[in-house]
């Protein structure tokens, strides 16, 4: 059996809930986002089950800075932590996790 699975997607500038919505039902069987291919499909991979909610923000910061160890800190500060990024054009698409009713930033 394979550590790893792929769900389509309808793309996270479409439909941000559906698909956030999806990443929480692969953690509950126990499989993470770990990347987003151009033709909008997503690979998970194989992990604890876990009960978490997912969100998604976008910036500026270039990954290989100072900046963008600023701006993930804000995040884990309130209790969301990094899950995947991904560079798209000068922006970069980030997802968070955290526990159920944590207090989005």
């Amino acid at each position: 059996m394979s550590n790893y699975t792929y769900r389509p997607g309808l793309g996270i500038a479409y439909s941000k809930e559906r698909d956030l919505k999806l990443f929480e039902k692969m953690a509950r069987r126990g499989y993470k986002p770990i990347h987003l291919n151009a033709f909008g499909f997503y690979k998970f991979e194989q992990c604890d089950p876990e009960e978490v909610v997912y969100a998604v923000d976008y910036t500026n910061a270039d990954p290989d800075t100072d900046d963008f160890e600023d701006y993930r800190e804000i995040f884990e500060a309130s209790g969301w932590k990094f899950v995947y990024g991904k560079r798209c054009g000068k922006y970069s698409c980030n997802f968070f996790k955290a526990v159920p009713d944590t207090t989005p930033v």
